[in-house]
């Protein structure tokens, strides 16, 4: 079984050393002390990161490809909070609220998978873990690898930063519980054959 975690990120493709997911995953290790060394390690095959350009490519990649990646595992959509709304015309758009907001995705974009909306975006994991980690806020948005350098220096340090983190941005650690439960689960269920 593969765990699929959809991401709203400027780049999108396949990405290696990819920031949010690498800090999602060492959370997830945090989450469960009982994951060996060899489960942890084998964590990126069985949870993989989809980075969608913009969060219009998340939900056209749940409308698209929803079925295939279910018939494979769990799928989780994150998408920034901050913009969604500007998916739709003025008309169309949903209450500013995080269940109208949902709704809407949901409505458009029907199926069975995990929805997270970061509050704001990804930057607020930046920002979060510059505070954790006691480095310089970055003074303009960060480009992508200056993000990953910063969210990759939490994920590989010390639990106590990623605490911090996940207490800042409760919508992240809302993605954590997610996954941690399916992770969970995978590695049980591995570790019995």
């Amino acid at each position: 079984m593969i765990i699929t975690v959809i991401w709203e990120d400027e780049r999108g493709g396949v990405i290696r050393g990819f920031g949010p997911h690498d800090l999602l995953l060492a959370c997830v290790r945090d989450d469960d002390p009982s994951i060996t060394p060899e489960q942890f390690a084998s964590l990126p095959k069985r949870v993989i990161a989809v980075p969608a350009k913009g969060n219009g490519n998340v939900i056209r990649k749940l409308k698209k490809d929803l079925t295939n990646l279910r018939a494979r595992g769990p799928v989780c959509a994150v998408l920034d909070r901050d913009k969604v709304r500007n998916l739709w015309s003025s008309a169309n758009r949903p209450p500013d609220c995080l269940s109208g907001i949902a709704g809407k995705i949901r409505t458009d974009a029907p199926g069975d998978y995990g929805l997270v909306l970061l509050i704001q975006n990804v930057e607020s994991l930046v920002q979060a873990s510059c505070r954790a980690l006691s480095v310089d806020l970055p003074v303009m948005k960060p480009s992508p690898l200056e993000r990953d350098r910063v969210l990759l220096r939490a994920a590989w340090g010390g639990a106590d930063a990623r605490t911090a983190i996940r207490k800042e941005v409760a919508s992240f650690d809302r993605l954590v519980h997610w996954v941690q439960a399916k992770a969970s689960a995978v590695l049980r269920q591995n570790s019995a054959h």
